[in-house]
């Protein structure tokens, strides 16, 4: 997350307001979609947040 570094630098640990989104996604017979995260190896919903210019 280049811009949130980034904006770290001139807000230090202040609190940043940032907006992010997910999404559930079920197949007719009720399950979940899930991803599995390549960082800590564990399971979550699809979803993230932008990055300036994205």
């Amino acid at each position: 997350m280049g811009y949130i570094s980034d904006l770290r630098k001139y807000v230090g640990t202040q609190p940043l307001i940032m907006a992010g989104a997910c999404v559930l996604v079920f197949n007719e017979e009720g399950q979940l979609l899930l991803q599995k995260r390549t960082d800590s190896l564990d399971w979550g919903t699809l979803g993230g947040a932008l990055e300036l210019g994205e």
